[in-house]
């Protein structure tokens, strides 16, 4: 047995060994960790942060920005006419929320942090609750009409989904509180390839616009700031790395066709020197 034939063996064993390396990392690539795709990770301390977090209790709080519904009803007929056409309008509008026709005709928190009402004027709304601005608006009413009857609604969330989400748009959801995967399921839930460990929240405030980034994959998003949307929010979900590699090697379906050609190549490749 001369040394070419020693040789040539370990060649081709040394060549097998490396291209099923290759095509095991190659796949292997391709797959994305079950900790990158599932929320709400990790045990939250009932000690650290009580039963429910400070976010979720005591109801959304008005800011600059938001529209509201006011309906106002009275005894006296001559004085529900005032607003009549105002509720209408608003209650029309609330079965057109994609349209989002409520931005024209609901009552706005302007920078002042008040809402013009017809007839007793402006009233100070920031930071109050739906139901404690309920209460400031019928207290003024009682100066023109005998127990009046409030009921104050958000004319809707309006918030806009783009990156790695499977309907990505802008949004209006006629609720006065809405959770950050409320939102998410909204536009049909993030795609695989979507980075659930950085979600930018692009978000309005009286101080200036703020940045800030989330993690969906930890429970103690519950905790943040953030677990509400509020009134123009934009989140942005940025894509894995892996959506790079994909864009290189083509779907799951393009890969194992490249994995039949290359096989098919390295087995006459190993006949012929045979």
């Amino acid at each position: 047995m001369n040394l070419k034939e020693v040789t040539e063996p370990k060649k081709r064993s040394s060549f097998l060994m490396f291209f099923t390396s290759a095509l095991f990392s190659m796949l292997l690539s391709a797959c994305i960790p079950n900790g990158k795709l599932i929320y709400f990770q990790g045990t939250r301390s009932a000690e650290n942060h009580g039963p429910f977090s400070p976010s979720s209790t005591g109801g959304y709080r008005l800011e600059h920005g938001d529209i509201i519904s006011v309906e106002i009803r009275s005894i006296d007929p001559a004085v529900t006419e005032i607003f009549e056409s105002k509720s209408n309008s608003i209650r029309a509008t609330q079965l057109d929320a994609a349209a989002n026709a409520n931005y024209f005709s609901g009552y706005d928190v302007k920078e002042s942090g008040e809402v013009e009402i017809p007839l007793i004027g402006n009233i100070y709304v920031e930071g109050k609750t739906l139901q404690e601005s309920k209460t400031l608006i019928e207290e003024a009413l009682r100066l023109y009409m005998i127990d009046p009857f409030v009921l104050v609604r958000m004319g809707g969330i309006t918030y806009t989904a783009f990156g790695e989400f499977n309907k990505p748009g802008r949004y209006n959801v006629l609720k006065d509180r809405v959770t950050i995967f409320e939102a998410i399921a909204n536009a049909g839930d993030l795609t695989n390839e979507g980075n659930r460990q950085k979600v930018t929240f692009i978000r309005q405030t009286t101080d200036g616009q703020v940045v800030q980034f989330v993690d969906l994959t930890e429970i103690e998003i519950i905790d943040s700031p953030f677990y509400y949307i509020k009134q123009g929010d934009q989140i942005y979900v940025e894509p894995l790395k892996i959506k790079e590699f994909k864009s290189v090697v083509g779907s799951l379906k393009d890969i194992a066709i490249i994995v039949g050609a290359v096989s098919s190549i390295a087995l006459f490749f190993i006949l012929v020197n045979n």
